[in-house]
Formats: C-alpha cells, structure tokens, sequence
C-alpha cells in the first residue's frame, strides 16, 4: 500500500481512482504501448516482455495456486463476461473480499520470489503461504 501511496503522489492519481492515469486524458489509463515504450526503455525487448505478459503471469500465478476461484480471478483481472446471463447479474464489487486478499498474496508471492524462484502452486502449499493465507481463503470459499 505504501508504494500505491508513493505512486499517487507522482502521478497525481489520488483525485480519481487509477493507478497510471493517461498524460493527455487524466481520467482514462495509459495505454499498453506507453507500458511497452517504457520496457524497452529500460532495455527489454518485444521477445522477452510486454505489457499484457504481466497480466497473464498474474492470472495463470493466480489460478494456478488453487487457492482462487477462477471467477474471482476473472474478475480481478476485469476480464469480460462472456456469458450475457452471468453478464447480467454480475456486479462490479463481486468477490470483493476474495480479491483483496487475492492482491495481498500475489504482493506475498512476488517478494518470495525475490529470493528464489518458486511456483504459486508451491508457494501456495509451503508453510509461509498457507498459514498466511489459506484460513481466509477457505472461508471465503465456503461463505455463500
């Protein structure tokens, strides 16, 4: 939460709800090509990393641990509904509670990682990620 704090205060962001407002419309998001811009830029090429490979790494991480339902990650990740039925009758605060201890154990398993590369399905199942989590997480799964 400090470096989202940290974060607003450089773009400003604190006056609506983005986290990387756009320069030219403040009040819509960046655009993936100003994220990709900014990756080569710090030297990476189209080969080794874009923009959207930190949402897929994010999901698959996310799914992958079984700790989530993958609506709840469907969700986090804004993906849209593609059935018109469950559309309908989806709101945008559903799996609230899920989702943010979805983001805290996603922090958790980055700075893991930091370390030594571990799997989320391991990380998920070591001491430190289970007892950190897995309370919270069953009783979400089996709150109605």
């Amino acid at each position: 939460m400090a470096t989202l704090k940290q974060l607003q205060e450089l773009t400003g962001a604190e006056k609506n709800d983005l986290v990387f407002p756009g320069t030219r419309n403040y009040w819509r998001p960046i655009s993936e090509n100003t994220i990709n811009k900014a990756l080569r830029v710090m030297g990476y090429g189209t080969d080794e990393l874009c923009g959207h490979g930190f949402r897929t790494m994010a999901c698959g991480a996310l799914i992958q641990s079984g700790l989530w339902q993958e609506d709840a990650v469907e969700r986090q990740m804004s993906h849209k509904e593609r059935n018109s039925v469950r559309l309908a009758y989806s709101h945008a605060a559903e799996f609230l509670q899920e989702r943010r201890l979805m983001m805290q154990w996603w922090a958790d398993y980055l700075d893991a990682n930091r370390l030594e590369h571990v799997t989320p399905f391991d990380y998920a199942h070591t001491e430190l990620g289970a007892e950190e989590h897995a309370g919270t997480v069953v009783a979400i799964k089996r709150s109605p």
